[in-house]
């Protein structure tokens, strides 16, 4: 029996359309969302995620569930990560990834699975892979128009540039990613974001600044009830009110991380609580209690592999026995110290063990083994800093060990030779010295002439470019003057005016009013931005709907009547 054509063409239709149907119902089912948000409940507990993720697993593989098996392994590798097995955590993203159908249902945890692979190459040491990653995540979220999730990649981005040192670039992207967040008017996810923030304007040295915007992240975890960015933000602060010397307040906030973390079975985030209370303690001359709480972050740290932190410990442990006065124990932990950082080419603590080095033998009174550390610590410093590439610091320090040895050789060399007589060293010296006197003095003579027409041309030059480049003196009641292009901002306090500039930490006070400042400097590029307020343009960073954020890190209100004379300022700015 001949079926028509178009009796088939329906039945294939209908087969094709009911096979799609079937394929869409093989990515998940009800247990596997159930399993998702069991695991979901548990995301800081390592444990619990390795038990669910098999789970998910074992179900999905007999079942042929393609997203299931797909949460499975993000599952696993989060768990991985959390326990600091970042290899083990990389296996499961990536076997993650490479089941990802083509399907829009899956682009959620594909996201993820990329996202937290790109982490874990971090945390293992290589930012150049993890670059290619995020870029590529940028880019896929910009292509499926998903805003939240391109701006949460842009911030993830963005850290890669500011491990690099362009924090130039970071903060760009940060702004880009503010702005978008401004746009959905979603505050929520500014918590990650502040952090970042707070991170860049640390390397930057700001350290009060990034303590403000840390307080700012914070007050927004509160009000979402964000508990794992809150934890982050206590941790932080914790870092940096030892940094400054608050150690009180650091002892506060890391005892609130420490209980946090300890309660969730995340042991690494746990242990680094333990080591700023060992450093606040420390700072208190509390050297026993810092002891006590280093060797918990030590043992935590051995358990997890993380030889970056446990470095880091190693280091404070013998800043502590120094202090205490037990130098060979100092020595061993500076040793330990050393071979990590060599081995990870960490390059700004390797100098740092170097410098603690040189103080543990100087107190020893071994004052020439103290100096041979110090040399080594100045040419990294002279030498690393000065390249992008933290590779290269084998090469730094391997030319400086056989700079060493080709010294120690030479020594041996000159006291064997057989040119050690007085007259024969000085009959050398006299030959070399009335070489170069020849040499110097043909060299004078032609440089005199250079240096003439040298000096002609800079006086030329200097005196056209006096004028363009004249600063506009500000002259105040208060007989101070102020160079505009160095003035940050102007803060009104009742009668009096604070003026803020570049060079200085406190504010130069005048009595005077800001509406007539405001007059008398807008042909200057300043511009009023709220009541209190009058900003240099030249200075602004970021703005979001609410405040602004100058080069330095310091934030500023933004009242909403002066936004958009802000916004037209800016534009005929960029414009003209």
């Amino acid at each position: 029996m001949c079926l028509p054509p178009q009796l088939l063409r329906a039945i294939l239709l209908v087969f094709l359309l009911c096979t799609s149907i079937t394929y869409a119902q093989k990515l998940t089912d009800a247990t596997v969302e159930n399993l998702v948000q069991k695991a979901r409940k548990n995301t800081n507990n390592s444990d619990s995620l390795k038990t669910i993720g098999k789970q998910t697993l074992a179900h999905s593989k007999k079942n042929n569930l393609a997203l299931g098996k797909m949460e499975a392994y993000f599952m696993l590798g989060y768990s991985s990560y959390l326990k600091g097995e970042f290899r083990d955590a990389m296996i499961s993203f990536d076997k993650g990834l490479e089941i990802a159908p083509q399907e829009p249902e899956t682009y959620p945890t594909a996201y993820r699975l990329s996202k937290n692979k790109a982490i874990a190459y971090v945390r293992l040491g290589h930012p150049d892979s993890a670059q290619i990653i995020f870029k590529k995540v940028v880019d896929l979220t910009k292509e499926r128009k998903d805003a939240k999730n391109h701006a949460l990649a842009l911030s993830d981005y963005a850290i890669g540039f500011k491990n690099e040192g362009d924090y130039s670039k970071a903060l760009d992207i940060y702004a880009k990613t503010m702005e978008i967040w401004d746009s959905l008017g979603v505050d929520r996810y500014k918590t990650s974001l502040l952090l970042n923030i707070g991170l860049a304007q640390n390397n930057l040295k700001q350290t009060d600044r990034s303590i403000q915007t840390y307080h700012q992240g914070l007050q927004l975890a509160k009000k979402y009830k964000i508990d794992r960015d809150m934890y982050r933000f206590y941790n932080n602060l914790a870092v940096n009110y030892n940094t400054k010397q608050h150690y009180d307040s650091s002892l506060y906030y890391s005892r609130k991380t420490a209980h946090y973390y300890k309660k969730n079975n995340s042991g690494a985030a746990e242990a680094l609580a333990y080591q700023n209370m060992g450093k606040a303690f420390m700072g208190l001359a509390q050297n026993d209690s810092a002891s006590y709480y280093y060797a918990k972050a030590e043992s935590s740290y051995k358990a997890t592999g993380a030889k970056t932190r446990l470095g880091e410990l190693y280091f404070l442990r013998s800043i502590n026995n120094r202090k205490k006065g037990k130098y060979p124990v100092a020595l061993q932990y500076t040793d330990s110290a050393e071979a990590i950082f060599k081995e990870l080419t960490l390059i700004a603590n390797l100098k740092d063990t170097y410098d603690q080095k040189a103080l543990i033998l100087e107190a020893t009174g071994d004052f020439e083994q103290a100096n041979k550390y110090i040399k080594a610590a100045k040419k990294i410093e002279n030498e690393a800093y000065k390249t992008e590439n933290v590779e290269k610091l084998n090469e730094i320090i391997t030319k400086y060990q056989v700079h060493q040895k080709d010294a120690q050789i030479e020594d041996l060399s000159s006291q064997k030779s057989m040119y050690q007589s007085t007259s024969f060293i000085v009959g050398i010296v006299s030959l070399i010295l009335l070489f170069f006197v020849i040499v110097f003095w043909l060299r004078n003579k032609k440089s005199k002439k250079e240096l003439q027409s040298l000096r002609e041309e800079l006086k030329n030059y200097n005196e056209t470019i006096v004028a363009e480049n004249a600063p506009t003196l500000l002259h105040l009641k208060s007989k101070a003057v102020i160079n505009t292009k160095e003035l940050l901002y102007i803060k009104s306090d009742g009668h009096y005016l604070e003026f803020y500039t570049q060079e200085n930490t406190k504010p130069e006070i005048d009595r005077n009013t800001l509406k007539e400042m405001t007059e008398r400097l807008a042909s200057e590029g300043f511009a009023q931005i709220h009541k209190s307020y009058l900003v240099n343009l030249d200075y602004i960073r970021i703005i979001n709907s609410t405040k602004l954020m100058l080069e330095d890190g310091t934030w500023l209100p933004l009242s909403r009547t002066y936004k958009p004379k802000l916004k037209e300022t800016l534009l005929h700015t960029t414009s003209s």
